[in-house]
């Protein structure tokens, strides 16, 4: 892993996309490896002799975040999210379950009640993710025998109340809206219901940290049931 993590934080490739795609590609190609999906800070690989699991590649220093945060957050959310098997020390190299992924909106809609039900019972109230609505159809996937899994999460953070809220401040009077802070009708969007200011899971993290009332660490790290 350590030629792909030189790769992933190298200047000389900052710029050259099509560069760092094929040096890594020079690397796993030779070694059984294909190109299977691009994401925007990782790209993944599947192994020809084996299709039972897949290699999230670091592409920059977030995706090299991105692959322990989704080792950490699978304890979480399971088992409703691909298993991560193991990550390099370097967070460079993730070895993750394969499932079948969903490549169109059809698809996705075939399950989305189940898709639905999942996000409203066991996430809802629980966690503040992004990416999980229907514009991100190509986030979810299927595990034969079992049903749709997550196949993105590195930016979960877990709460003990269900409510987080609005902290705009109106320009004119200084007040604070207060306002409660959901998903839109689409799981797409986190938003005020109140004022409609948009927010990102990442932005909400401090907010949860500092309100120790609502807050509470998962510290186990049971296995897969």
């Amino acid at each position: 892993s350590d030629l792909l993590h030189n790769i992933a934080t190298s200047i000389r490739y900052s710029s050259k996309i099509e560069k760092k795609y094929k040096a890594i590609d020079d690397i796993l190609k030779p070694r059984g490896f294909k190109k299977f999906h691009c994401g925007t800070n990782r790209i993944v690989y599947s192994y020809l002799e084996d299709q039972s699991f897949l290699l999230k590649i670091a592409l920059d220093k977030v995706g090299l975040g991105d692959n322990p945060a989704e080792f950490k957050n699978q304890w979480l959310l399971r088992p409703f999210v691909t298993k991560i098997f193991e990550v390099s020390p370097c967070g460079t190299v993730a070895t993750v379950e394969r499932v079948d992924p969903i490549t169109s909106r059809d698809e996705f809609l075939s399950i989305g009640g189940d898709i639905f039900e999942l996000i409203n019972n066991c996430i809802i109230g629980k966690y503040i993710l992004e990416d999980i609505g229907t514009k991100y159809f190509m986030n979810w996937g299927i595990r034969k025998g079992f049903g749709a899994v997550l196949l993105d999460f590195p930016y979960v953070f877990e709460l003990d109340g269900n409510k987080l809220y609005c902290n705009n401040t109106n320009k004119v009077t200084k007040e604070v809206c207060g306002g409660i802070i959901d998903y839109d009708a689409g799981f797409n969007n986190l938003v005020c219901t109140k004022c409609g200011k948009l927010y990102f899971a990442n932005e909400l993290k401090k907010s949860i940290k500092e309100d120790r009332k609502s807050t509470r660490l998962n510290s186990s790290h049971p296995g897969y049931l």
